[in-house]
C-alpha cells in the first residue's frame, strides 16, 4: 500500500512538471501535453507490477495459509518450501520491474524540456487510449 502511494506521487509531480513546462511555452496548456511517450508508458507498467504484486499476495496468502504453529518454527515445511521460493521469485521479479519503471518516470522528471514534450516534440506520439479519450469528449 505505501508503494502504491510513492508511486502516485512520482506520477503526479512528472505529469504535473510537464503541465507546468508545456504551459510556459505556449501560454495555454495544450490537449496532449504531458510527459514523453516513454515516461506515460513507464507509468501503468509500473502500476500493473503493483496490481500483479497484490495479486500473488492474496493468492499466496489463500494457498498457503500460516498457522500460529508454523510461525513459530524457524524452517517452513519441505513440501512448501519449493512453492514458497516460487511466490517469492515471482514478487521479487515484480518488485524489480515496479522500481525500474518507477525509474524510468523519475528520470522523466529531470530531463525533460519544453521542446521535448508532446505535442511540440519532434517524436510526438499520442498514446492510442488518450487519443480515443480525447477524441470521444470532443476535444481537439
Amino acid at each position: 500500500a505505501q508503494l502504491a502511494l510513492v508511486l502516485m506521487m512520482v506520477f503526479l509531480i512528472v505529469r504535473l512538471r510537464a503541465l507546468g513546462l508545456a504551459f510556459n511555452q505556449v501560454g495555454k496548456i495544450p490537449v496532449f501535453a504531458g510527459p514523453e511517450c516513454w515516461a506515460q508508458e513507464a507509468m501503468p507498467i509500473a502500476t500493473m507490477c503493483v496490481l500483479f504484486r497484490i495479486a500473488v499476495d492474496v493468492v499466496a496468502g489463500v494457498l498457503f495459509p500460516v498457522s500460529a504453529e508454523e510461525e513459530k518454527l524457524t524452517a517452513p515445511k519441505i513440501q512448501k518450501q519449493s512453492q514458497l521460493q516460487a511466490v517469492n521469485t515471482v514478487r521479487g521479479v515484480s518488485l524489480f520491474l515496479t522500481v525500474g519503471a518507477t525509474a524510468v518516470v523519475g528520470a522523466a522528471a529531470f530531463i525533460m524540456t519544453p521542446e521535448n514534450l508532446p505535442p511540440f516534440g519532434p517524436d510526438f506520439c499520442p498514446l492510442p487510449w488518450v487519443y480515443r479519450a480525447d477524441r470521444l469528449l470532443g476535444v481537439h
